[in-house]
């Protein structure tokens, strides 16, 4: 069993009906057992992955709308970082991992 984590934010909000455009990038999916698998949907690191959200946040959420907490957030992917025998790897059918170990898949996951 898996959760998805997705940044989100809606923009673009019309003054008139309230209605908006919502911003979604799959942050990545934590999965019982496994490392915590980075999207590369916005940033190809780890690294870039916790500035931004440092920056952003009040936009975290999981796969069931519920806010996530920063702080919770980022212990999760240290927690569950990858392996430092791996830097830098590239592996078959869509996967690789960065400079620091963390891994990233380049496709659609659920």
């Amino acid at each position: 069993m898996g959760k998805n984590f997705y940044y989100r934010k809606e923009v673009n909000k019309c003054e008139c009906c309230g209605r908006s455009e919502l911003t979604e990038y799959h942050i990545g999916k934590s999965s019982m057992g496994w490392s915590f698998l980075f999207s590369d949907s916005k940033y190809k690191t780890a690294r870039g992955w916790k500035k931004f959200l440092k920056a952003n946040p009040n936009n975290i959420f999981d796969e069931y709308g519920d806010m996530v907490n920063l702080e919770d957030m980022l212990e999760l992917m240290e927690r569950k970082g990858g392996e430092p025998i791996e830097k830098g790897k590239v592996f078959d059918k869509g996967y690789f991992s960065d400079a620091q170990g963390y891994y990233f898949s380049t496709g659609d996951f659920w």
